[in-house]
């Protein structure tokens, strides 16, 4: 029987018959990838852009990670020595 390239094998083949480094980028189809063929934590952050934009997306960090300058302070006992100015409109108050 006559083929056109090369004769197929008479036995399917698995992943030992793959010589190492023989598929590359250019023989995987764009889009054959999915979420769950990639192992967690398999993407280190040299892999990520330098910018990424998450403006859509919700960003979960643990309290911990929270620096002391992005929570908002209190002021349990304030000690104001010379001018306080208030912005017109603006109010001060403290109650003992």
């Amino acid at each position: 029987m006559a083929y056109l390239g090369k004769v197929p094998a008479l036995v399917p083949i698995d992943a030992t018959d793959i010589p190492a480094n023989s598929i590359d980028a250019s023989k995987i189809i764009d889009g054959s990838i999915e979420a769950a063929d990639i192992t967690a934590g398999s993407i280190t952050v040299d892999k990520l852009n330098a910018t990424l934009d998450l403006s859509s997306k919700t960003v979960t960090l643990p309290a911990s990670s929270v620096t002391a300058h992005a929570t908002t302070p209190t002021l349990d006992s304030p000690s104001i020595t010379g001018t306080l100015s208030i912005d017109s409109g603006g109010t001060v108050s403290h109650y003992r």
